[in-house]
């Protein structure tokens, strides 16, 4: 079954990043969006990095997670920009 680790691996790690992210938020008095957010997209990068490596290999792997972090940074650019254009 090729796969099914990943999967489960990484659905699993994202879901506990993302309830993490939520919890995380609340304790700084935010409602729980952001945190959801910014620990899925965490979560996804660790769980792609883990469940990656045992699946394709190392260099696999790391390629996978440099791909998550770049949309992690440009979800942070984003929202910075429009925090900064909304404000205005």
């Amino acid at each position: 079954m090729k796969g099914f680790y990943f999967g489960f691996i990484d659905n699993f790690i994202v879901a506990i990043s993302a309830i993490a992210g939520i919890h995380i938020d609340n304790l700084f008095e935010g409602i729980g969006v952001n945190g959801a957010l910014y620990g899925a997209l965490l979560g996804h990068t660790i769980s792609d990095l883990v469940a990656g490596y045992l699946d394709f290999g190392l260099e696999i792997a790391l390629n996978m997670a440099l791909g998550c972090l770049t949309v992690f940074l440009l979800v942070f650019i984003y929202f910075n920009v429009y925090d900064n254009i909304t404000k205005k």
